[in-house]
């Protein structure tokens, strides 16, 4: 009896012996692509993305290449949908953190009349971005199919990321991913 105890002792160390060497494994700090996929932001290999020019609420024109050097979420919207009005604040807000760190929120109404982007606005105070894609041809150009849709492109003007859905922009993990592109 006094040896199948020294056994079973010797298992059951054995066993958290193991656990001790295997726990650094398992409580590792989450790595970048952990925090992407988190997100449900897919990772891309920096991207050539389509250049266009649209006008914002205010009728000024403004082209991608105006933003040439800083960070672009561009996110595609309507204001028939529900959930790009939900994450909206979450991107002005992370618009409003990062603007002087180089980030550029900026959101496409797509296939809407101009009129009724203004009076969804109306009330609204969005420090981002707003351009209208009346005919939608810059959300057809990116492949924008599901609403809402958001690229990240990094300073170099090349999509880094993608998500189609809402998402809370201003999240941990999303605070992470905006800060580690910004730091390139």
């Amino acid at each position: 009896m006094t040896i199948k105890l020294t056994l079973k002792y010797k298992f059951i160390l054995i066993g958290l012996f193991s656990l001790v060497l295997l726990f650094p494994l398992t409580c590792r700090s989450e790595s970048a692509d952990d925090l992407w996929l988190d997100l449900g932001l897919e990772r891309l290999s920096a991207v050539d993305v389509p250049t266009f020019t649209l006008e914002d609420v205010s009728g000024k024109k403004v082209s991608l290449e105006s933003f040439k050097g800083r960070v672009v979420f561009l996110n595609f919207w309507a204001t028939w949908c529900p959930p790009c009005k939900e994450e909206m604040p979450a991107m002005d807000k992370l618009h409003r953190l990062y603007e002087k760190k180089g980030l550029s929120v900026v959101a496409i109404n797509d296939y809407q009349p101009k009129k009724n982007v203004l009076k969804y606005l109306k009330n609204k105070n969005f420090a981002m971005k707003i351009l209208i894609d009346e005919k939608g041809g810059v959300s057809e150009a990116y492949h924008a199919g599901v609403l809402p849709m958001t690229f990240l492109i990094d300073r170099d003007g090349k999509a880094v990321g993608r998500a189609a859905g809402f998402r809370d922009w201003t999240g941990p993990s999303a605070i992470s991913i905006i800060e580690e592109v910004l730091s390139r």
